[in-house]
């Protein structure tokens, strides 16, 4: 696969943005590919969630971007729509959905194509000084765009620092 689509998607998703009540989110997780007898992957997430451009009642809303790397040399780039529910003064929900670009390293981590769609949902608590850390699921797949679909799932720590 070429990988100039992926460094390109990897680069917007990474370009800077308006750093206006913003958050950079590491994580650190473990993924599970579909296929029988491929690895789990210890894997590395680094977003970026612009500042939230609507509050309907106890929801942020706003647009984001992730890189997400693995071990076995799997990546992916996307970018999409990002929202925190708040659910109280400490405690809060997180969930995007993001469509980006996918390169599988070998047969046995490849997903099918190179569109990829990721759902994460999480649930976080916030720490002193803008920081908060969260415990999330996600789930990558082509969405029966190509065959095979098999997916892949990750569970990560997730350190959010708001600025």
């Amino acid at each position: 696969m070429p990988r100039l689509p992926l460094l390109l998607a990897a680069a917007l998703t990474l370009a800077p943005l308006p750093a206006l009540a913003a958050d950079w989110v590491a994580g650190f997780g473990a993924a599970d590919f579909s296929h029988i007898g491929a690895p789990t992957e210890p894997d590395l997430t680094l977003e970026y969630h612009a500042a939230p451009i609507w509050h309907p009642g106890h929801w942020s809303i706003g647009l984001g971007g992730a890189l997400e790397l693995d071990r076995a040399g799997d990546a992916w780039a996307g970018a999409g729509i990002a929202a925190r529910y708040d659910l109280s003064q400490a405690w809060y929900l997180e969930m995007s959905e993001m469509p980006g670009l996918y390169h599988g390293a070998n047969a046995g981590t490849n997903l099918g194509g190179p569109i990829e769609f990721r759902t994460l949902f999480g649930v976080g608590y916030r720490l002193a000084n803008n920081y908060g850390l969260s415990l999330a699921i996600d789930h990558r797949s082509n969405a029966n765009l190509y065959s095979p679909n098999p997916g892949v799932n990750k569970v990560s720590l997730r350190l959010t620092h708001n600025f």
